[in-house]
């Protein structure tokens, strides 16, 4: 918790427990001016009982009434010390009660604000990489007084590849920032959507051995079909970036109960624990040397499939291949 919201939730605190305080001392002076009032009666009362049964030669008028006056005062000595005693475990006890509630109250405000800071910075370094070349290629371009039309055309496709690379990053953010806006249901016809997805990766099956397995059980099933084949290509996009040659890739889609399961296994060199900790995270690119090509990626994909899932209520992991080598994306989404 950083000092803002350490500041925050101290003066959240503060406010709980100022309300508690009033409250208690309001019903305390409520309940002693009551109680006190009480007393005096039933101590006169009982003066009064006294002189009616023994008379007033046995029971002097001045001495009873002191006697009266200092018993009331003990009695509500003791009420005071009660309430106070009372009241001290109350705000004592309810002020951690009352840093649990503020805090809690304030926590995912805190997470939002964070994860926006981060995602900030993160995003302002990643545009910032490809603005930057552009950015020193057409200085020096531009200082060159022999620029041939060769060069010109290589430094506009240096440009393009980088604008691309723009266009890649800001397209992926808004698949972050929209992604609740996608949940609209339908029926989907798996065979066909599957069939459409090895279509596009044709091109692909150079790179890396590609294998469909697909349940009979979910020819027809209702959920997302756009959300359902951005999160097969976006594993598939994933397994193929770090597969070299003569690698397999596996896809299994099954249903198990309400439940749709997505699996994509690739026999790659695979990643260390500590990788596949942080592997969801936006922006997080693994070592280099374990992909297959160096432009990689920006490190968004995953990061918006664990959004994804997480619109449709479901769940979505990674673990090490079956041999040890590789690794095993699943996905789990309720359907119906």
């Amino acid at each position: 918790m950083n000092r803002i919201f350490t500041t925050a939730v101290s003066r959240m605190t503060l406010i709980y427990v100022a309300l508690l305080s009033a409250v208690c001392i309001i019903f305390s002076s409520f309940i002693y001016t009551t109680a006190s009032s009480e007393i005096d009666r039933t101590s006169r009362r009982q003066v009064s009982g006294f002189r009616t049964g023994f008379g007033s030669f046995i029971i002097n008028e001045n001495d009873s009434e002191q006697l009266r006056q200092a018993e009331a005062a003990e009695a509500k000595r003791h009420l005071r010390v009660t309430l106070f005693l009372v009241n001290s475990i109350v705000i004592g006890g309810g002020a951690f009660v009352c840093y649990f509630l503020a805090k809690r109250t304030l926590q995912p405000i805190e997470e939002s604000v964070n994860a926006q800071e981060r995602f900030t910075s993160d995003a302002s370094h990643e545009l910032r990489t490809p603005l930057a070349s552009m950015k020193t290629e057409i200085e020096v371009a531009l200082r060159d007084k022999n620029l041939t039309k060769d060069d010109a055309l290589q430094l506009l496709e240096s440009n393009l590849e980088e604008v691309n690379a723009l266009h890649l990053i800001t397209e992926n953010l808004l698949h972050l920032a929209r992604h609740k806006e996608l949940m609209e249901t339908k029926q989907i016809d798996m065979p066909k959507l599957i069939k459409s997805i090895e279509k596009k990766y044709n091109q692909k099956f150079k790179i890396a051995d590609m294998k469909f397995e697909i349940d009979n059980k979910t020819t027809k099933l209702i959920s997302n079909q756009g959300v359902i084949q951005q999160l097969i290509t976006i594993l598939l996009d994933n397994a193929i970036k770090h597969a070299g040659k003569g690698t397999k890739v596996i896809l299994k889609i099954h249903k198990k109960g309400s439940n749709l399961h997505i699996n994509v296994i690739d026999s790659g060199v695979g990643l260390n624990d500590e990788a596949l900790e942080k592997i969801f995270d936006r922006f997080y690119k693994a070592d280099e040397s374990r992909t297959a090509s160096r432009s990689s990626g920006h490190g968004l994909g995953l990061s918006i499939a664990k959004q994804l899932v997480g619109a449709l209520q479901g769940q979505i992991g990674v673990n090490h291949g079956p041999s040890g080598k590789g690794l095993d994306f699943y996905i789990v989404v309720p359907v119906m």
